[in-house]
Formats: C-alpha cells, structure tokens, sequence
C-alpha cells in the first residue's frame, strides 16, 4: 500500500469517526436535557411537597420537643407560649381557657413610661389578669416579670422574646429560681434564633 493510500484512508477514518462522535455527543446532550428535565421535575415536587405534607411531617413536633424539655427535670409546672399578638401557640399544664382566643395584651406589661421605666401599676397586675388572686410581682427586667403568691408558693416568669411571649408556671414543690432560670434559657435561646 502506498504512502498516498494509507494517509487517504487515516483521513476518512478519522472523518468518520469524527461523525460518529459528533453524533454521539448530540445524543448524549439530547439524553442529558431529557435527564435533566426529568431532574427538575423530581426536585421540584420533592423539595417542595405540599402544604399537607408539611403539617402531617411535623405535626407540632417542634413545638413539642420544646415543651418536653422544659419538663424532663420537674423544676417548672406549667407553660404557655404566646405569639406577639398574645394567641396561645402552645401550652402544657396551663389551662388557657381563660385567655381570650383572639389574644391577650401581654405587650402592655413591657411598656415604657416617658421617663423610660416599665409602669408599675400595669406590671403590678400581670400575675392577677394572668393567673388569678394572690400573685405579687417581685421581680421587673427589661424583657423579664416574676411574680409570686405567698400563699400558695406558686410564680411565674413572664418573658419577651423578638416573637414571642413565655410564660412559665411553678408549684410549691418546686425552686422558684430554678424555674425563673429554665424559662429564662429558653428565652434567650428564643432571642439568640430571633424566634
């Protein structure tokens, strides 16, 4: 075979193979558009399952979670936690019957005077509209209200976080400053996430 024979056909198998892979490669795109477009499609009715999903996933659960571990040491006896507009969101050991269903003004309580103090009169009665006779408010911070009944040795801690509103009961059985410390923690833990 000559010189001139063996380059012409190196050139038209090469050409061919050219061919042949530039037509491999259109179909591996087409296939890789077709794989893609299937892609999206499964992503995008798996990352955003409806709203169904979401509720029967979680089922309160976060909220949940919380509430268990406030109680798993017994140093509280009840919580309440309010959104801002004072709708109960959820509640253990706290009969909230009593709180109007379209919300309480529990943000009055944190209200400053013009000379930049909470009122004391209007603080003075949160444990009152909030729990009943008997419950003295002993202790006022910027974002934190603890009362007291000296005669049942029941208090609560009222807390403001960015949104929401917690309140936290205990029994005579139980230290009143560790209660006001374990709803305190989930306050600032509430205000460290802005929950």
């Amino acid at each position: 075979m000559s010189i001139r024979n063996s380059k012409k056909n190196y050139n038209n198998n090469n050409n061919n193979n050219n061919k042949q892979n530039e037509n491999k490669n259109k179909n591996k795109n087409l296939n890789n558009e077709d794989l893609g477009k299937e892609n999206k499609n499964q992503l995008s009715s798996s990352s955003s399952p409806s709203k169904d999903v979401i509720e029967n996933e979680d089922g309160g659960q976060f909220w949940k979670q919380i509430l268990s571990s406030l109680f798993e040491h017994d140093y509280i006896s009840g919580v309440v936690i309010f959104d801002l507009g004072g709708v109960v969101i959820t509640s253990k050991n706290i009969n909230t019957k009593s709180f109007p269903k379209q919300g309480i003004n529990l943000s009055k309580y944190f209200e400053k005077t013009p000379l930049g103090q909470l009122n004391k009169q209007v603080v003075g009665n949160c444990g009152l509209e909030l729990l009943g006779e008997g419950y003295i408010v002993e202790g006022v911070t910027k974002y934190s209200i603890y009362g007291f009944n000296s005669k049942t040795k029941c208090g609560f801690s009222l807390e403001k976080t960015k949104t929401t509103f917690i309140l936290g009961t205990f029994n005579e059985k139980q230290d009143k400053f560790d209660a006001f410390s374990v709803i305190g923690s989930l306050a600032d833990d509430f205000r460290a996430i802005a929950l």
